[in-house]
């Protein structure tokens, strides 16, 4: 096999679900030709069955794949002859794999013409870029070219830098590639792309063409939205929800914590900025004190259009323990599954559930807890266990919890 695997993809086909698989699985896929010219895509189609399947030669810019329908796509650019794998996998309940594998031979040869002077995908990587109005900005962003014969057009924020920008971009293996005289390496030669810049693309047999790439500004963006907000470094077991309400968002905490240095995660238009306090802030990196809430003010690229979010962490009630203590018919022990918000109580066959006096306890202590309409005291307040009971504990956020005797 000439050609070496480039990656795994790996296409999730069914659900892990934790039982055993009647059917093994069986390997089988099928091509729509075993003998293709360079740049002809090749599809390759499932028939066999299960749960995962993978495909040598994987992702990269000549492959793709098509989950509903069960194919995979390839185009080789270099003649020769490839074997083309899969594997079909399928897991036990004892989470061992089972696979089988299949392969099918493939032969490519040359173009007619021996000429391959076009590109066939093209793109702009962007390392620096300036934010209009405010300081440097380093940013990491990738735009695909639009590729339509020799002509090649990328649309970018009104804001990017173009003076030295690395382009990435694929020919085949056998041309080369030429900005005047000055041989071009994709994602290694920087160009100044304020103007069209032309390529030349020279194939193996001498034959060369010109291919202008044109870089066009967008217009800058009045978008100063806070698209996505969480909180970073939270202590283990600590579950965040996050609800927005327009220009208000609540961070509700499954339990307390320490909140006066913690970092966020958060998103915004590329190229817009967020400050607390005229502070600026990194996504990831910022650290702050939200025990008493936070303003962010998100300025956007243009540098006029600005929007004020107010964040605000609350927490929410937690039932550390519940169960039923001397004085009653049984004492047992109640289990929490948090996932859930229910709490069991397994009672000994035959007991008398319809006036037991719960003990408790919760975080914060203070809070308050009901049933219905009752305000609960522990160790005191007597209730009908009889059919499940839904408890209230109110704190920065009210949190239900259903209680099951059984």
């Amino acid at each position: 096999m000439r050609n070496s695997i480039i990656t795994l993809l790996v296409i999730i086909l069914a659900v892990i679900t934790g039982c055993k698989k009647e059917d093994e699985p069986f390997a089988a896929f099928e091509a729509s030709t075993s003998s293709a010219v360079v740049g002809e895509e090749i599809t390759f189609t499932i028939t066999g069955n299960g749960e995962f399947w993978s495909f040598w030669p994987g992702a990269g810019e000549n492959s793709g794949t098509n989950i509903e329908e069960k194919v995979f796509y390839h185009t080789y650019m270099i003649p020769g002859t490839y074997d083309a794998r899969i594997i079909a996998s399928n897991f036990l309940d004892d989470y061992s794999v089972l696979r089988d594998s299949a392969m099918i031979q493939i032969t490519i040869t040359d173009n007619e013409d021996h000429a391959f002077t076009r590109f066939s995908n093209y793109s702009l990587s962007f390392r620096q870029n300036q934010f209009a109005g405010f300081e440097d900005k380093k940013l990491k962003m990738t735009i695909e070219g639009l590729v339509e014969g020799n002509q090649i057009t990328l649309d970018v924020p009104n804001s990017t830098v173009l003076d030295a920008v690395k382009a990435k971009f694929f020919a085949h293996t056998t041309s080369s590639v030429y900005i005047g005289d000055v041989l071009q390496v994709s994602r290694v030669t920087p160009n100044d792309f304020n103007n069209p810049v032309q390529y030349r693309i020279v194939a193996k047999d001498g034959t060369e063409e010109i291919s202008t790439v044109s870089v066009n500004r967008l217009e800058k963006s009045d978008n100063s939205q806070l698209l996505s907000f969480d909180l970073a470094g939270l202590p283990a077991g600590i579950s965040t929800r996050v609800i927005q309400e327009g220009n208000d968002v609540d961070v509700v905490l499954s339990d307390s914590a320490n909140i006066s240095a913690l970092k966020a995660n958060f998103t915004i238009n590329s190229f817009a900025r967020a400050y607390i306090g005229g502070v600026e802030q990194e996504s990831g990196e910022t650290v702050n004190d939200y025990s008493s809430g936070v303003i962010y003010n998100i300025k956007a690229e243009n540098g006029i259009t600005e929007s004020d979010y107010n964040i605000d962490v609350l927490f929410s009630p937690v039932l550390v323990r519940f169960y039923f203590g001397e004085g009653n018919p049984f004492v047992a022990e109640g289990i929490f599954n948090s996932t859930m918000d229910t709490l069991f109580v397994d009672a000994p066959d035959g007991s008398n559930l319809s006036s037991l006096i719960a003990s408790f306890t919760t975080r914060p202590y203070d809070c308050v807890v009901k049933v219905g309409v009752n305000t609960q005291e522990s160790g005191v307040t007597a209730n009908d266990f009889s059919s499940p009971l839904i408890y209230t504990l109110s704190g920065d956020v009210d949190k239900e919890i259903v209680v099951e005797v059984k």
